[in-house]
């Protein structure tokens, strides 16, 4: 019995962190092929986005390098989305995902080099601005509720990911 509350902690918990990443990537503009939370590997669940390259009209008279930097912050704010969503719902964490960790000190290096001082900062700022937009009133409700439907249904594919958050937040329209 005690496995069994375990395991259920545990695909909570990574509902949620996943939720947080699909949620951020949805209002950041960044397509989702897939979420899960089945194991995978020597991760509890993946969030996979698909990787673009173009942003959103109003960005074409910016540099091609100020571009992939403007990007590459919106993947580091999806990857971080996951770990903060965790902290916001959960309340306490005693673990953090490796790869999200590892991808987001890739991408800080390419937009700003290595600088421990400057990448804390920086990381501080970012985890500042995820936390305010995933707090956000009414993106609380669609987190959770989003956690719950990828509880029952295990995973979730490509444009029904868009679907569903889509109809979640239409539902948090309703209801105000």
């Amino acid at each position: 019995m005690k496995n069994k509350y375990k395991y259920k902690t545990t695909e909570k918990r990574t509902a949620i962190h996943e939720a947080g990443h699909a949620v951020m990537a949805f209002f950041l503009e960044i397509p989702i092929r897939e979420m899960s939370i089945i194991p995978y590997e020597d991760d509890s669940g993946i969030t996979y986005g698909k990787i673009v390259n173009k942003l959103p009209k109003g960005f074409e008279s910016i540099s091609y390098e100020d571009r992939y930097h403007k990007l590459a912050e919106k993947y580091i704010m999806v990857l971080m989305s996951g770990h903060i969503a965790e902290k916001i719902f959960l309340k306490r964490l005693k673990f953090r995902s490796e790869s999200d960790d590892r991808s987001i000190m890739n991408l800080i290096t390419y937009i700003i080099g290595y600088d421990p001082k400057i990448n804390t900062a920086y990381i501080k700022y970012l985890e500042l601005v995820v936390k305010a937009k995933l707090n956000h009133f009414k993106r609380k409700p669609i987190i959770k509720n989003l956690a719950e439907i990828l509880i029952g249904r295990k995973e979730i594919k490509g444009n029904e990911c868009k679907k569903v958050i889509s109809d979640l937040i239409q539902n948090e329209i309703k209801k105000r």
